[in-house]
């Protein structure tokens, strides 16, 4: 399978998606990695497992387990994505 991730293609069946959700991803910077992120995983063949893991101070897991890029994992993804905001756990590495 090939997937067009950003300006690049990428041949593979499984992919793990990996972004920062610290602090320093607020604002802008968010928004932009999010939508290029839905938009990568819309565009994946529906033969495809992909996952999504968010990290800061601590990981968020989309799936336990790499997911079948179908329609309806694709859509709950993007609402995953969506739902999410960065910055998150990062008050614990004030406190320490």
């Amino acid at each position: 399978m090939r997937v067009d991730f950003f300006t690049n293609w990428i041949d593979c069946g499984r992919i793990v998606i990996m972004s920062d959700s610290s602090g320093s991803m607020t604002g802008d910077r968010w928004e932009k990695m999010v939508r290029n992120m839905v938009e990568v995983i819309k565009r994946m063949n529906k033969h495809a497992k992909f996952n999504i893991i968010l990290f800061g101070i601590s990981a968020r897991v989309f799936s336990p387990d790499l997911i079948v890029a179908n329609e309806e994992y694709k859509l709950e993804a993007g609402r995953w994505l969506c739902s999410m905001q960065p910055g998150w756990g990062d008050e614990f590495a004030l406190c320490n």
